[in-house]
């Protein structure tokens, strides 16, 4: 089992992330203003990982499993950034994109 750290930016530039066609871009620019919200151990690696914590964070079918590994944290959404120990996932429109 490894640690995944799931990074949100602020809220000076959240909204500004939905206008953006270069996401990759956006988070390369704006990454200072990113803030960790949580660590969260998990089984999977790469993409599998960033779905599964997708799911957990969005699915209300596993509010109770959230609630313990994650807290009550926001959903992960376009623009946040999940770092994993094979890798830097940027949650895109659709999917998700390396980053770094």
């Amino acid at each position: 089992m490894t640690t995944a750290t799931i990074f949100t930016p602020s809220d000076a530039i959240r909204r500004d992330v939905y206008f953006q066609k270069d996401i990759i871009g956006f988070v390369e620019r704006n990454f200072e203003h990113y803030d960790i919200v949580a660590k969260v151990d998990v089984d999977l690696r790469g993409e599998q990982c960033c779905e599964d914590l997708f799911d957990l964070t969005n699915n209300p079918y596993r509010d109770e499993e959230r609630a313990e590994r994650y807290g009550r944290h926001a959903s992960i959404s376009v623009g946040d950034v999940i770092l994993t120990n094979d890798g830097c996932y940027v949650c895109d429109i659709f999917g998700w994109k390396v980053f770094g």
